[in-house]
C-alpha cells in the first residue's frame, strides 16, 4: 500500500487535468487498485428518446462503463435492483413500445441508480404530448388528479394497445419544458386543455400553429374566455366572435365524421348531464358561452395539412361530470366511448 499512496497523488493530478468529474475519479480509481465505489449506471443502445424510435421490433443493448459489474432490468414499470429484474444477458427484444428499467451492480460496491430509457414504434404508437400540470397550475391536463381517469383509460392497454380495441399503444409525454419545433416533432397529436390564458408564450403558439399546418393533430378545449387563449389561435375562441373561422360541421348525430363512428358507433357519443344531444347543431360559434351551463359540443377545422378538434369544456373526457367518463380504466359508458374515439381518429 506504500506504493498506492505514493502513486496516488500523480493519478489523481493527471485525471483532474483530463478534466474527469468526482465520480469518474472516483470510478477509475476504484477500478485500477480493486477498491469498492458506485457502480456507473447502466447505458443503452440504441439510446431512449428520438434515437429509440424504430418502425419494427428492434434490439437494445445494455452496458456499464463498471468493470466486474452485471445489469439487471425490468419492463413491467418497477425497479430492479441487484435481486429483483431479469439478469442481463444480451440484447432486449423490444416490440411495440416499451420502457426499459435497468440497475448495474457489483458485489461489495453501491448499486448504480436506475437507469431508464423508453422506446416507441410510431407506426404502432399515438404519441401525445401534454402540457405538464407544473406548468399549467392546474390540475386539468393529463398528469393531474382532475384527469386521473383519463389518462387510465388512454393508457389500459385493453383500451389502446396491441389486442386492444384500437390497436395502437398511447404514449403520453408530459412536459413542462419550452414547446418548439424539435419537441413537437416527438409527437403525433398534442393536448391542450384548460390552460390559463398566458400560459403557452406567443413563440410556443407559433411553433405549434406551424407544426399543425405540417401536419400535426391539436386536441384543444375552450372552456370560457380565461383559458381560450390556444383555441382561438385556431377560431375557436369564446370571447371574439369576429375570429372564428367556420370548421368542418358535425352534422346529425355525428354520421358525418369517424370521430363518432369508430372503433364504437353510438348515437349520443357523448351525451352528458347538462344536454340530450352534445353535438354542433349552430356551430363552432355556440362555443362562445360557457357551455358548462348550456351544452357541450365538437367542432373540426383543417388548417394546412393538420387538423384541431375543438372541445368546448374539458370536462367531456373527465369523469367529474354526470354522463361523461366512468371512473377507472375500462370503457362502458358513452362518455368513455366518445373519448376512445377521440383518440383513435385524432393522430397523424
Amino acid at each position: 500500500m506504500k506504493l498506492v499512496a505514493k502513486a496516488l497523488p500523480a493519478v489523481l493530478l493527471t485525471l483532474v487535468l483530463l478534466g474527469c468529474s468526482d465520480i469518474t475519479l472516483r470510478q477509475i480509481i476504484n477500478q485500477d487498485l480493486g477498491l469498492s465505489g458506485d457502480v456507473a449506471a447502466p447505458t443503452f443502445n440504441p439510446a431512449a428518446g428520438p434515437a429509440g424510435t424504430y418502425t419494427s421490433a428492434t434490439s437494445v443493448t445494455l452496458s456499464t462503463t463498471t468493470a466486474g459489474a452485471s445489469i439487471r432490468y425490468t419492463t413491467d414499470g418497477s425497479a430492479p435492483s441487484s435481486t429483483i429484474g431479469t439478469p442481463y444477458t444480451g440484447p432486449v427484444s423490444v416490440g411495440v413500445s416499451q420502457t426499459i428499467n435497468a440497475i448495474a451492480y457489483r458485489s461489495g460496491w453501491s448499486d448504480s441508480t436506475v437507469a431508464v430509457a423508453g422506446f416507441a414504434n410510431p407506426a404502432a404508437t399515438i404519441r401525445v404530448g401534454s402540457i405538464a400540470a407544473s406548468r399549467a397550475g392546474t390540475t386539468w391536463t393529463l398528469d393531474g388528479a382532475s384527469m386521473a381517469d383519463t389518462r387510465a383509460k388512454l393508457l389500459n392497454t385493453a383500451n389502446f394497445g396491441p389486442t386492444g380495441t384500437v390497436t395502437k399503444q398511447i404514449l403520453i409525454t408530459d412536459t413542462a419544458a419550452t414547446i418548439d419545433a424539435n419537441m413537437l416533432a416527438n409527437f403525433d397529436t398534442v393536448f391542450i386543455s384548460d390552460l390559463p390564458n398566458g400560459t403557452l408564450t406567443t413563440a410556443e403558439r407559433a411553433a405549434l400553429s406551424a407544426w399543425e399546418n405540417n401536419g400535426g393533430w391539436i386536441v384543444v378545449t375552450a372552456d370560457d374566455s380565461s383559458h381560450d387563449d390556444v383555441a382561438s389561435d385556431y377560431g375557436g375562441c369564446t370571447s371574439s366572435p369576429a375570429a372564428f373561422i367556420p370548421p368542418t360541421m358535425v352534422t346529425g348525430l355525428g354520421i358525418t365524421l369517424p370521430l363518432f363512428l369508430t372503433p364504437y358507433s353510438n348515437d349520443y357519443p357523448i351525451q352528458l348531464g347538462k344536454t340530450s344531444n352534445g353535438l354542433v347543431s349552430g356551430g363552432l360559434a355556440k362555443l362562445l358561452t360557457d357551455s358548462m351551463s348550456t351544452f357541450m359540443a365538437v367542432g373540426k377545422i383543417i388548417l394546412g395539412s393538420g387538423q384541431v378538434i375543438f372541445l368546448s369544456d374539458v370536462s367531456m373526457i373527465t369523469s367529474t361530470l354526470s354522463g361523461s367518463l366512468t371512473t377507472g380504466s375500462s370503457i362502458t359508458s358513452a362518455g368513455d366511448k366518445f373519448l376512445v374515439n377521440l383518440f383513435a381518429y385524432a393522430h397523424k
